[in-house]
Parts: C-alpha cells; structure tokens; sequence
C-alpha cells in the first residue's frame, strides 16, 4: 500500500540527518562599554575619540533618553586600530 503523504521518507530522512551547527552572531552594534574593553581604554578616553573624530559611532536617538545614545561597529573599531599602526 502506497502512502498518499505529500512527504517522502527520503526527504524526512534528510531532514532529520541535518545537524548544522551556527556560530553564534557577533553583534552589530557595541556599547560604548564594550567597544573601550575592546580597545582596552576606558569609557571617557573613547568619548575624547569620538570628539576628536578619531573614531566613527552611530548615535542613535531614542525616546525617553535625553541625548543620543552612541554605539559602534566593529568596522570602525577595526579602522582606528588600523590608523593607529600606519
């Protein structure tokens, strides 16, 4: 007798045997937090980066918050690292 299941044990087959493991994401954005322990330099030295234009940061406007709030790629963290050894 023939199953009328629009699933063919092949294919469940398959789908079970798929054991794909993902690395986890590194996230988009960093806090200003986490971008200074990456960089090894406290909060207040990368806020002087920033205003120096030294290093780029995303300044987010959020409602509730009474000014912008900073965050940084990891690109741009890359890029000033990279300036700083030329």
């Amino acid at each position: 007798m023939t199953d009328a299941s629009p699933w063919h044990d092949d294919e469940i087959d398959a789908a079970e045997e798929d054991h794909t493991e993902y690395e986890p994401m590194e996230p988009l954005l960093l806090t200003a937090e986490a971008a200074a322990d990456l960089l090894c330099i406290s909060t207040k030295t990368l806020s002087r980066l920033v205003r120096r234009d030294r290093i780029r940061c995303i300044e987010i406007v959020a409602a509730g918050f009474r000014r912008p709030i900073r965050r940084f790629r990891l690109a741009d963290l890359q890029a000033f690292i990279d300036s700083s050894l030329s």
